[in-house]
């Protein structure tokens, strides 16, 4: 049996876990939720206690549970912030261009007949969108005229809501590295005070002014972050009581709502004792790519896409498994695409900057206990 020194090693340094795989599970729930919405169907709901309660909800929630815990792992290995940040743009940028070009080109093939590209390239919403999406500083821009016009919504590609709070996260974590409170045990504390106040206290707390002035529906995700970097900066015994203890914590919030720090400390903790104690075909996931970012991003614009199409063409309204079926080829097919083709090489310029990782030191019990409290 490994040793639990051994474990909180592997925590922090090994590749050899199932968070590829989790995230995969998360964006493929979104997709889920999504087509139903767009087939004009109420969203499957999980339960009371998950805020909106769909499955695209409790997806977004796993993105930032996990985000949560790798970005503040990510700052405390890299040797300054230019490093930080170019990874943390090489990550993000290449497919969310991508996606944002894909979107505009949808929205103009499914506009009505007899619109030359010129003319709709030339169209102010277009260059607002592509501006305002492409460089996240004004996600309100998320139509384009007569874009998907037999659809639900004629939103473009409605999940990108979400990554504005992720890069403000981010930053977020840096200003904590600068200030040297990060690795503060008091902070961790703090975490834990946020989420006991609960989300109406939170929603009116400086903080969360600050990283989201805007809406109410970051609240939970950004309670998720927060848990994730919790359980970087502490110790995390993984242990079988724990989990299953947890995980009926985690189920009854399904049924009804209950305290929201036992809700969110413990689905966090599901969602670790999966990603590292467990071994659901790691070893394929792992070597295949990393293809959930490709799936978030791109799949809203071709699940719109494929339902005007059924409909303009074939006059069909398809129905969620249908519309699944539909795009679910094509979705795969783009993600697979801008792993090998986008992403995957973008991620290999990370070394153009020189940078230097501090590496853990030999797992004496010193630098664990300098590591991992």
């Amino acid at each position: 049996m490994m040793r639990e020194e051994e474990i909180k090693i592997k925590l922090n340094i090994s590749r050899d876990n199932n968070l590829q795989f989790l995230r995969l599970v998360c964006a493929l729930m979104v997709w889920v939720s999504h087509s139903f919405a767009i087939c004009y169907q109420p969203e499957p709901i999980v339960g009371r206690g998950y805020n909106v309660g769909s499955y695209g909800s409790l997806g977004v929630f796993g993105f930032f549970t996990i985000s949560g815990y790798l970005i503040t792992l990510s700052y405390l290995r890299l040797d300054s912030l230019k490093h930080f940040f170019w990874n943390r743009f090489l990550r993000i940028a290449p497919a969310l261009w991508m996606a944002v070009v894909l979107g505009v080109l949808l929205a103009y093939v499914a506009t009505p007949v007899g619109d030359r590209f010129s003319d709709f390239l030339a169209h102010p919403d277009v260059w607002h969108y592509i501006i305002g999406n492409g460089t996240l500083l004004n996600i309100n821009y998320s139509a384009i005229r007569n874009g998907f016009y037999l659809n639900r919504f004629d939103v473009i590609n409605g999940p990108l809501w979400t990554l504005p709070l992720e890069v403000r996260m981010y930053i977020f974590v840096s200003v904590l590295g600068v200030l040297s409170i990060l690795e503060n045990k008091s902070f961790s504390l703090l975490l834990i005070v946020l989420s006991f106040l609960g989300a109406d206290c939170f929603y009116n707390s400086i903080l969360y002014k600050i990283v989201e002035p805007s809406s109410h529906q970051a609240v939970y995700p950004l309670l998720y972050f927060l848990s994730g970097m919790f359980f970087a900066l502490r110790k995390i015994h993984l242990k079988k009581s724990w989990f299953i203890l947890s995980l009926a914590v985690a189920v009854f919030a399904v049924i009804r709502p209950i305290n929201l720090l036992a809700q969110v400390i413990c689905t966090a903790y599901v969602f670790y004792y999966v990603s590292f104690r467990g071994n659901i075909l790691r070893s394929v996931f792992n070597k295949i790519g990393d293809y959930s970012y490709g799936i978030y991003v791109y799949a809203f614009p071709i699940q719109q896409f494929s339902y005007h199409m059924l409909k303009s063409y074939f006059n069909i309204s398809a129905d969620p498994v249908g519309l699944m079926a539909v795009s679910g080829v094509m979705i795969l097919g783009v993600s697979c695409l801008s792993w090998h083709y986008i992403e995957e090489p973008a991620l290999k310029l990370k070394n153009w900057t020189g940078r230097r990782v501090n590496q853990p030191a030999p797992a004496t019990k010193k630098t664990q206990q300098k590591m991992y409290t």
